[in-house]
C-alpha cells in the first residue's frame, strides 16, 4: 500500500510541477512579446519605406536658342538619352506637363519650349501618346544635368494598399512581420486626403508610429505626406 501511495504521490507532484511550468510560460511569453513590439514596429516601418521606394532618373536638357521649330514636336534618338530612360516617363517644362511618345526614340510635343525635364522611373505609368512625324534635335540640344536618386512614389503607396487587401498574409511576409502580429496603416497625402486599410484595430497593446514621407506624385512633383503605422 505504501508503494502504491508513493507512486500516486509522485504522479500528483509531477502534474503539479507541469501545471506550474505551463502557468509560468503563459505569464512570461506574452510579456516577452510585448517587449519585442517596439523593435518589430521600427523594423516594419523601415521595410514599408523600402517597399514604396524606387530609383528615379531626372534629365534636364535644353535646345540651343538659335534652333527654330518646324513641327509641333521634336525627336531625340541620341543613345546617351535613350539608354537611361525607363518605361514610365513624365516630361515637363516649367512645371507644365508635356505629351510624349517613347519607344526606341523619344518624341516630345514641345509647346514652343526649349528646356525640358525628363523624369524616368518604373514607378510612373507609361502615358506615351502617338505624335506622328517630329523633327530631330539630336545635333541641337545639350544635357544640362543628370540625377539618379531614390524616392518614395505615390503609385507604389497605392499598390501597397492593393497588396494589403488582396494578399494580407503575403504582405506580412514581405514586410517581415511575425505571424502572431497584426498591422494596419493610413496614408495622408499632400492634400490631407486619407487612404486607410480595412483591418479592425485591437483595443489593447497597440504600438503606432507616424512616418513623415516625401514622395513623388504621379505628376513627378516632390510632395509631403504621412503614414500612420499600427501593430498589435
Amino acid at each position: 500500500m505504501k508503494k502504491t501511495g508513493s507512486h500516486v504521490g509522485f504522479v500528483l507532484s509531477f502534474v503539479v510541477f507541469v501545471t506550474f511550468l505551463i502557468f509560468i510560460y503563459s505569464v512570461l511569453v506574452p510579456t516577452t512579446k510585448i517587449q519585442d513590439k517596439p523593435l518589430i514596429l521600427e523594423k516594419v516601418a523601415d521595410n514599408l519605406l523600402k517597399n514604396i521606394s524606387s530609383e528615379m532618373i531626372t534629365l534636364t536638357i535644353s535646345i540651343f536658342p538659335e534652333f527654330e521649330f518646324n513641327s509641333e514636336c521634336v525627336l531625340i534618338s541620341e543613345p546617351g538619352i535613350m539608354s537611361r530612360l525607363k518605361k514610365g516617363l513624365v516630361v515637363k517644362s516649367n512645371e507644365q506637363i508635356l505629351n510624349y511618345q517613347s519607344s526606341t526614340t523619344l518624341k516630345i510635343k514641345h509647346e514652343s519650349k526649349k528646356l525640358f525635364k525628363i523624369f524616368s522611373s518604373d514607378s510612373f505609368e507609361d502615358k506615351t501618346r502617338y505624335l506622328g512625324s517630329c523633327e530631330s534635335i539630336d545635333d541641337n540640344f545639350e544635357i544640362n544635368s543628370v540625377k539618379i536618386e531614390n524616392y518614395s512614389f505615390e503609385k507604389k503607396i497605392t499598390l501597397l494598399f492593393e497588396f494589403y487587401e488582396d494578399n494580407y498574409a503575403g504582405l506580412k511576409t514581405n514586410l517581415e512581420i511575425p505571424e502572431d502580429v497584426e498591422f494596419e496603416f493610413d496614408f495622408y497625402d499632400d492634400k490631407e486626403n486619407v487612404t486607410a486599410t480595412k483591418n479592425t484595430t485591437a483595443l489593447t497593446n497597440i504600438y503606432s508610429k507616424k512616418i513623415s514621407v516625401q514622395y513623388i506624385n504621379n505628376s513627378a512633383s516632390l510632395v509631403s505626406g504621412e503614414i500612420n503605422l499600427r501593430i498589435w
